[in-house]
């Protein structure tokens, strides 16, 4: 049971949600992330797929957040252990996008 779960987790992160196209590891890159989500044709059937857009922005939120306080830290000279701990909350931000993110088709607008 648990795995048949993996490999269906594994291939909704991999494949079309349409025709079920693994995509290769190439075409998952031009799918990653980036400053604005991206959207890509499957090989396969054409249709559009892209990040949802809730896990996108909390990966994004997640990133900038750690970024910013992590400045704010080593700049202020605040390097105790208590404050370097406290860069785990973006961390896990990021941590609960990135584990929610599956191939999906583009919503027509």
């Amino acid at each position: 049971m648990l795995d048949n779960c993996a490999h269906t987790m594994k291939r909704a992160y991999n494949s079309c949600p349409k025709c079920g196209y693994k995509l290769k590891w190439l075409e998952r890159v031009r799918l990653s992330p980036a400053i604005f989500r991206k959207f890509v044709p499957c090989p396969k059937c054409g249709v559009t797929l892209s990040w949802p857009k809730r896990p996108y922005w909390l990966m994004i939120t997640g990133t900038l957040l750690f970024l910013l306080w992590a400045t704010w830290v080593f700049a202020s000279g605040r390097d105790s252990t208590v404050w370097i701990v406290s860069l785990l909350f973006p961390m896990v931000i990021v941590a609960i996008g990135a584990f929610r993110l599956r191939v999906e088709t583009r919503e027509s607008s």
